[in-house]
């Protein structure tokens, strides 16, 4: 039975990859942040990869480390102290490569962003801390520390489970509080967890020797309207036929600016909001069926009854 590493095991997407892992014979070491965390993993390490490495000898005898862990990217990030997403992103994923090195690990798989491209609306725009860490991660990456690296670039990731904006999105449908957007442009990337799942198992494969970075998605661009009209179809809700206008969102961000600025503390919705619901994050996927031998990709509209199910658990 072979042993695989995989870091940030505990969550959204590293316990399922554990399970997966497990369930197609590996032995499975997780990285955890907890002590005690149980999950689906034979043992568990505790260790916080922002201010220390992994402990000697946890990579021997190890046949690939998957790098799930990380600073997740955050609405609120501009007003994060960008230290906090270098310390953990990027000397984290330092950390990591040193133990693997040291071990004689030949391949390593780094989750990191389609953010390290910036934000994917066909313009010139600056990386944000967020970017900018997962960024300088994948240079490390090829720095030469290991043989074989393999970097995703994994868009906005869904599923039963999720958190964030489309989380609190499905809820406010669910409950009838969310304003009809209005038929908006704009172009986002998604991609279901259990398909990145899948590739990342494919890249950990012995004959898979393709570093890239790949972005990682389902193909599909979605936008706001598109997400609103499969929400409310999966909940069995008649989609409205009268939209707020795109002027009125913009009026109610403005008001929360204000509301924020007075109170100290942001608003559920503000011009951070309003960029994220209706601003593009568009990033041409790559081709998995030809790099990795993955065939079906899910879409958000097939995953939706499940992710219902879950949040109304």
């Amino acid at each position: 039975m072979s042993t695989v590493v995989v870091t940030g095991a505990s969550g959204f997407i590293g316990r399922r990859l554990c399970a997966a892992l497990r369930h197609c014979g590996a032995r499975v070491r997780a990285i955890v942040h907890q002590s005690g965390e149980e999950g689906p993993w034979h043992e568990s390490v505790r260790v916080d990869l922002s201010h220390e490495g992994l402990p000697p000898r946890v990579c021997d005898g190890v046949e690939a480390v998957f790098h799930f862990a990380g600073k997740a990217h955050a609405v609120s990030e501009i007003r994060s102290d960008p230290t906090d997403y270098r310390r953990i992103n990027v000397d984290g994923t330092r950390r990591v490569l040193d133990a693997a090195a040291s071990a004689g690990v030949q391949r390593v798989v780094f989750a990191s962003s389609v953010k390290a491209m910036g934000e994917g609306d066909g313009r010139d725009t600056a990386l944000t801390p967020y970017g900018q860490s997962k960024l300088d991660a994948e240079a490390l990456m090829f720095d030469g520390s290991v043989r074989e690296p393999v970097v995703l670039r994994l868009s906005l990731v869904y599923g039963p489970g999720v958190g964030g904006n489309l989380e609190n999105m499905l809820r406010a449908v669910d409950r009838r509080r969310f304003p009809p957007p209005p038929h908006v442009m704009n172009r986002r990337s998604m991609v279901h967890v259990d398909d990145v799942v899948r590739i990342a198992m494919a890249a950990s494969s012995g004959d898979y020797r393709n570093a890239g970075p790949w972005v990682i998605g389902d193909g599909i661009a979605y936008s706001t309207f598109d997400i609103y009209h499969a929400m409310c179809h999966a909940l069995g809700q008649r989609t409205p036929r009268m939209r707020m206008p795109a002027v009125a969102w913009r009026l109610l961000a403005r008001a929360g600016d204000v509301a924020g600025r007075v109170l100290r503390r942001r608003a559920p919705f503000d011009s951070i909001a309003y960029a994220k619901l209706f601003g593009s994050a568009w990033y041409p996927p790559a081709d998995v069926h030809e790099l990795f031998g993955i065939y079906g990709l899910r879409t958000l509209p097939d995953a939706l009854p499940e992710m219902i199910a879950e949040m109304r658990r």
